[in-house]
């Protein structure tokens, strides 16, 4: 399907309102994993900050890296759209991080010095050590011409690696981990959910780590 793609309707409203339930009374109810792909970077690096901060359940994990990445930052001192432009910075190094996105990158789409998003990038990776290693092993791992394989016995095999596909390559790499075992785990969590509705509600669509269905 294309124009918009299903997996990537866009946010507008005026666009997510052209679908519509197939049925008179039904509403369309959407429910996702919480930060599925870094929880699972998290399990499969054996990583110990995320983690400590998913199991409390009661800890914002971007208003605890907020101090790590900017030392000066103080809540009190800063008025909320301030605050919460920080919080979407942050946003962009921690999810950058399953497809290895660089400090230039990130200052070009901010606005902000080289140097500000490389500093906040070494303060956010002392943090996570274990993780670093994992996905310096991963790298290593394909460029030695093997195959990844996540939890669920799906694997990813490259093609020939070279100077000009290398990052783009890696790029693929670091992300096939926590996505596709993300992705199968919500194919899982379907095939238990389209039992447990039946009669009730119709799954019409998955979406990455989400679930669409049409309900009564």
């Amino acid at each position: 399907c294309r124009n918009p793609n299903l997996q990537n309707v866009p946010r507008e409203s005026s666009i997510r309102k052209l679908y519509v339930p197939a049925k008179d009374g039904y509403v369309f109810v959407q429910v996702d994993y919480s930060q599925a792909e870094l929880r699972n970077l998290s399990f499969l690096a054996k990583d110990q900050y995320f983690r400590n901060i998913f199991n409390r359940g009661d800890r914002d994990l971007f208003d605890e890296l907020t101090p790590v990445l900017y030392p000066a930052a103080r809540r009190n001192q800063l008025s909320s759209a301030q605050w919460k432009e920080l919080r979407i910075r942050i946003k962009a190094y921690v999810y950058g991080l399953s497809y290895g996105r660089t400090e230039f990158s990130i200052a070009d789409e901010y606005n902000i010095p080289v140097s500000e998003a490389r500093a906040g990038m070494r303060a956010f990776f002392e943090v996570i050590p274990e993780i670093v290693a994992f996905r310096d092993k991963v790298c290593q791992h394909v460029l030695n011409g093997n195959y990844l394989e996540t939890p669920f016995g799906r694997r990813r095999r490259f093609g020939l690696i070279t100077d000009q596909n290398k990052k783009e390559i890696m790029n693929e790499a670091l992300a096939f981990l926590p996505q596709s075992t993300s992705s199968d785990m919500c194919l899982r969590a379907t095939t238990w959910a389209r039992k447990e509705l039946r009669g009730t509600a119709f799954i019409r669509n998955i979406v990455h780590d989400s679930i669409l269905a049409e309900c009564a």
